[in-house]
């Protein structure tokens, strides 16, 4: 059963990178307002993500999942603190502001990385517990 609620988790992961991949490449062409659609298109998108996931952590019953969300809290709280000290720190000129948005950016992406390969060794992990109690129940 894991498996394939596994499964079907990472197939959304991967579904979602490949949107995101699409839409990094649709936005190179791009001019302003077509970005600036994408944008709110995104962020609508991105609200909508994030209300059903509170609204998943919060109606569970397992006891990890209270860990779980009180951990995400805190991660959108430093998100939240690091882009108001992100702001403090620009400075006026344009060429610099595009050069930090760009270096934001990139290391923004490192991160997803970083998330996706820890979903996939969690995901590995839960597989292989599953497989370790059903051979201890065949045997």
């Amino acid at each position: 059963m894991s498996h394939e609620i596994l499964s079907m988790k990472l197939c959304q992961l991967d579904e979602r990178l490949t949107k995101l991949h699409n839409r990094v490449h649709i936005s190179q062409t791009a001019d302003h307002n077509q970005l600036q659609q994408q944008i709110e298109a995104m962020q609508r998108e991105y609200a909508a993500y994030e209300a059903t996931l509170r609204e998943n952590l919060w109606r569970s019953k397992a006891g990890l999942v209270s860990v779980l969300n009180r951990g995400y809290r805190q991660i959108e709280q430093i998100i939240q603190d690091t882009q108001a000290q992100i702001q403090t720190i620009e400075t006026d000129s344009p060429e610099t502001i595009v050069e930090q948005k760009i270096l934001l950016a990139e290391y923004a992406l490192d991160f997803a990385y970083q998330a996706a390969d820890r979903a996939l060794l969690l995901s590995m992990d839960a597989m292989d517990a599953q497989r370790q109690t059903e051979e201890r129940r065949t045997t």
